[in-house]
């Protein structure tokens, strides 16, 4: 019989991730399903898109995380992954637009987040079932007051919302299952955190009243899927040392692995410098430069340290460096007063014959290391050539 494996949160734990599906038996014949969020955050984001992507029947929904490396919304998680793609970063891309927000087989909905529970799948809005800030605020204003806070969801756990195991395969009707409280939730910047009394964003699954079975990730819901009016959550908070978690249909078997160390952690402190390195740092707004360099002055390793005070040195040395540039147009302007406008830097020459060039003036135009260095060599090259001249 063919069946469908529906897989959590992967966020590039490919190791795991191959683990789960030889749980699972998986078969060539086999569906293979992803809510989404296949990569960011693991040590190995690359090798599990590679591996969708390659595999026959296999369906990829459109994660928050995807649609933020298609949005060019880099943060940390992002530019690590950009890094590790490398040249195959276009392409990931490229197959990142075609996937699909919602998938639906004889058996289940399936979707990355959330759904509104009165609307036809096919009307849903993309933001609410990729999880996206902006979906997940539009289900607050439209949940106000009727779902349950995390300290609620957290209290009311029963006893069909855990019938699972996390070291066993079982199935949802649970005659070996361990209950637990769900700990954990997503927060609005991604990581884990204990229950706040926040509205959560699986809150819609208070009011789903629908026949067939929605399964869906997104949320962290613990250790164990949570199971509740008929929706299943299955992101088990793997990228964070929890567990990978994959629901067989049309049976609804729970498979879960357990990931053996906190791969999002240790990716971080692995990647700082690389990310640094990366960064357009001389095309970037020097008042972005420093911002960023004062939002990471709380970073304590020395190799980081060392980086951001380079910086700062070398954002010293380019302002020093705005006197001699007017000095230089000044000297320009005076020497070749008739023929200003054969020059690309003819503004600042127009302005330093008419007695109104300053260096706060330069400082303003001058806005990005590029522009400085740039007319630094403009200048070079135009004072050579006049010199040349002049022989």
């Amino acid at each position: 019989m063919k069946r469908t494996i529906v897989v959590g949160d992967i966020h590039g734990c490919y190791h795991e991730l191959l683990t789960l599906l030889e749980k699972t038996g998986l078969r060539d014949e086999d569906l293979l399903i992803s809510v989404g969020d296949l990569v960011d955050r693991g040590n190995t984001s690359k090798e599990v898109w590679q591996y969708f992507m390659d595999r026959p029947n296999t369906i990829t929904l459109m994660g928050n995380h995807e649609r933020k490396h298609l949005q060019g919304i880099h943060n940390y998680a992002q530019e690590i992954v950009k890094i590790q793609m490398g040249e195959q970063y276009p392409h990931f891309l490229a197959w990142a637009m075609t996937l699909p927000y919602y998938f639906e087989t004889d058996d289940a909905i399936i979707v990355h987040a959330a759904m509104e529970h009165d609307l036809p799948l096919h009307v849903q809005r993309q933001d609410v079932l990729s999880g996206t800030t902006a979906g997940e605020r539009y289900l607050e204003k439209k949940y106000a007051g009727q779902g349950v806070t995390k300290d609620k969801l957290c209290q009311t756990t029963t006893e069909t919302e855990c019938k699972t195991t996390t070291d066993t395969t079982t199935d949802t009707a649970g005659q070996t299952t361990t209950e637990t409280e769900h700990k954990t939730t997503k927060d609005t910047a991604g990581q884990t955190g204990r229950h706040t009394g926040v509205t959560t964003s699986a809150y819609w699954t208070d009011h789903y009243t629908g026949t067939k079975p929605v399964i869906y990730g997104h949320s962290v819901t613990g250790h164990l899927p949570r199971i509740v009016n008929n929706t299943y959550g299955i992101d088990t908070g793997a990228c964070h040392g929890g567990y990978l978690t994959a629901i067989e249909l049309p049976g609804f078997i729970i498979h879960q692995v357990k990931v053996e160390k906190d791969h999002w952690k240790e990716q971080q402190a692995q990647w700082q410098i690389p990310v640094l390195e990366s960064k357009d740092w001389d095309n970037m707004e020097i008042s972005a430069i420093q911002k960023e360099l004062d939002r990471l002055a709380y970073k304590e390793s020395p190799a980081i340290k060392d980086y951001l005070n380079n910086k700062r040195s070398y954002l010293t040395d380019l302002d020093a460096s705005l006197p001699t540039i007017k000095a230089q147009l000044d000297l320009f302007a005076s020497a070749h007063s008739e023929r200003l406008h054969e020059y690309p830097f003819k503004t600042f020459l127009y302005k330093s014959r008419s007695g109104n060039l300053s260096v706060t003036d330069l400082r303003k135009s001058l806005h990005t290391p590029a522009k400085i260095k740039q007319l630094q060599h403009l200048l070079s090259d135009s004072l050579l050539v006049s010199r040349s001249d002049g022989q």
